[in-house]
């Protein structure tokens, strides 16, 4: 799977599908579908804060410098 995979929670904050897979990205499009607003409302609002928490740019950023570090300390 391409992408940041930390940032997706299967049907949680998104849907995975194995790439390549036309027939899985139909079924899981279709599942997103059939879902109320009120669901893939929430389902966005849980991936938004997912992220906000886990990678904002100041956790990013000192994440990198702590591996930088790391490596040359």
């Amino acid at each position: 799977m391409s992408g940041c995979r930390e940032t997706l929670v299967d049907e949680v904050t998104g849907f995975i599908y194995h790439a390549g897979d036309v027939g899985q990205l139909c079924q899981k499009i279709e599942k997103f579908l059939a879902m109320n607003n009120e669901n893939r409302k929430k389902m966005g609002e849980r991936g938004r804060k997912k992220v906000e928490a886990e990678f904002s740019r100041s956790i990013v950023v000192k994440a990198y410098l702590k591996k930088i570090k790391s490596r040359y300390i």
